[in-house]
């Protein structure tokens, strides 16, 4: 799976790019749009996914695809930014798949970062007012130039009881794990979780003794 790490600072996101060529044996793409910036890196795959458009272009992590198309195919859709926009925070299940979609209006110069509906790629974040945010699918990067690497206790008794962090903490005290149905927004050097999607929450209608009587349980 492809990697990527954004942030408002040009010179941790250089030095991620080295990292992850590092690591993967290939150089990561270093791209800008005014105060945001990010290297991406196809990993171990051999490109990562992505399409211009008129105002915008797109990048996406993972796989993607609905009944017309997959991956590639499924951006090539659409003939303008905001469209596919749109369709990716629409409550319409279109799209399947697990997958981050990296959105950058190159007119307005901010970013959406849009993952699946029940995030099953993990989003990690991290905003400092006065040292930026950074955000990115590898908690490791996101806690190395974040501004405090500071172990978080119930994140790793979590981890250990678990093998794994549920919610919005981390391993990280100040390293944040996106919500499902949220998208984060970057724009003038500050960064924002929002919710784009909400989940239908069902009531029961019927109480659990109730519920035995009409049926002999």
């Amino acid at each position: 799976m492809s990697v990527y790490f954004i942030a408002s600072d040009k010179q941790k996101v250089s030095q991620a790019g080295n990292d992850l060529k590092e690591l993967y044996g290939k150089s990561a793409d270093i791209c800008s749009w005014g105060q945001i910036h990010m290297a991406i890196s196809a990993a171990y795959r051999e490109n990562y996914i992505m399409h211009s458009y008129d105002g915008g272009c797109v990048y996406m992590i993972g796989t993607i695809f609905d009944m017309t198309g997959f991956n590639q195919s499924v951006l090539e859709q659409f003939d303008s930014y905001q469209k596919l926009v749109s369709a990716l925070k629409n409550e319409n299940q279109r799209f399947f798949g697990h997958y981050v979609a990296i959105c950058i209006d190159t007119r307005k110069q901010c970013m959406e970062v849009i993952q699946d509906r029940v995030g099953l790629i993990n989003t990690y974040y991290t905003k400092d007012i006065d040292k930026g945010f950074c955000c990115s699918n590898d908690i490791v990067l996101v806690a190395k130039y974040g501004s405090n690497k500071k172990l978080h206790y119930q994140g790793v008794h979590e981890f250990l009881l678990l093998e794994a962090n549920v919610g919005t903490e981390t391993l990280f005290s100040d390293v944040l794990r996106m919500k499902f149905g949220n998208q984060l927004i970057l724009q003038a050097g500050q960064i924002v979780c929002q919710k784009y999607y909400i989940y239908v929450s069902l009531s029961l209608t019927c109480t659990l003794p109730s519920y035995m009587k009409e049926t002999g349980m």
